[in-house]
């Protein structure tokens, strides 16, 4: 959980880089860097990988700016209801007609 949820701050501070070829190059080599450990068995790599990366991620995120929000309150994935309690809008699909 750890891992997707660094990958995807990663993904979001990038998409503020304001040169488009740097944001390219950067977002190749998160990819290139999160792809080379996907398939990492010890826990003690994982884990050195994980918090070097989120040393990385704090230099990123000051780089451009960007302060990561605890809670998205407006997010589908917090709705509340009780006839559906994952969050999707509308009754039925759109091919069920």
């Amino acid at each position: 959980i750890q891992y997707n949820s660094q990958y995807r701050h990663y993904l979001k501070c990038i998409h503020r880089i304001p040169d488009h070829d740097y944001q390219e190059s950067a977002r190749n080599e998160v990819q290139k860097r999160f792809r080379q450990l996907v398939s990492e068995t010890d826990a003690l790599t994982i884990k050195m990988a994980l918090q070097e990366g989120h040393r990385r991620l704090a230099q990123v995120q000051s780089m451009v700016g960007y302060t990561p929000q605890a809670t998205d309150d407006d997010s589908w994935i917090n709705t509340k209801d009780e006839a559906d309690p994952r969050g999707r809008v509308g009754v039925s699909w759109p091919w069920q007609k």
